[in-house]
């Protein structure tokens, strides 16, 4: 299983082949990307790309990993488990609950606090997804009013979740998401704040609904069963 950022990596680098581009879109250093890189290339056992002084080019196995971008619509899977929600998509049960923080510089005054509210998003910038993020997954993420109507100011726009975390650990804006953020995107300019009035994101398998065979049925069956969810 690659992680996210793993992932945005090693597709960034596939894109641009070169270092430095890679590390100025994804707002990490050069070191970083070179770190994430060699890290893949030992869980997988091969070399990805073919470095010199004067070229990055990807293997033949980099390029059977940057060609095998999952994708429901195309049929390349059947099913995905993925976070709620998934516009378009027929959604199975609830198979996980994460509470939701509230990502903040380092150095920021909310990185401070025990918690906070929802309502703090009135006033501070919030780092927006990328235009081609569904309308109802922003809306739910990152929503355009506090609970008590006020409006939420829009911050900058990240072309990929880690060039999000970047601009929040710049001091360009705030930005609600998971907790396991915190483990998968640890960074030290970035803390973690939880919000206690947030209800949680809800993570299951999903589908298009015009491949509901009875395969897709089974095995969300089958994952249901295999976790069950603790009560509220």
């Amino acid at each position: 299983m690659l992680e996210r950022y793993e992932i945005e990596t090693f597709l960034t680098l596939a894109e641009e082949l070169h270092f430095g581009r890679t590390g100025e879109r994804l707002r990490v250093s050069t070191g970083r990307v070179s770190h994430v890189v060699r890290k893949l290339e030992r869980r997988i056992g091969a070399p990805l790309f073919e470095r010199t002084s004067r070229v990055v080019r990807l293997t033949p196995i980099g390029v059977r990993l940057a060609g095998t971008r999952s994708s429901l619509r195309d049929g390349t899977i059947d099913v995905l488990i993925a976070s709620y929600p998934f516009d378009g998509m027929a959604n199975g049960p609830v198979l996980m609950r994460e509470r939701r923080v509230l990502a903040v510089a380092a150095g920021h005054p909310l990185a401070a606090e025990e918690s906070v509210s929802l309502e703090v998003l009135g006033d501070h910038p919030v780092v927006q997804y990328p235009a081609v993020t569904s309308a109802a997954f922003k809306q739910d993420r990152t929503p355009v009013r506090t609970p008590a109507g006020r409006p939420v100011p829009e911050g900058p726009v990240g072309g990929s979740f880690s060039e999000m975390l970047a601009l929040v650990a710049l001091g360009r804006g705030v930005l609600p998401v998971g907790e396991q953020t915190r483990q998968f995107y640890a960074r030290p300019d970035v803390a973690y704040v939880p919000i206690h009035d947030a209800p949680p994101i809800s993570r299951g398998p999903v589908w298009m609904a015009e491949n509901t065979t009875s395969r897709v049925r089974e095995f969300v069956r089958a994952a249901a069963d295999a976790n069950p969810l603790p009560p509220d």
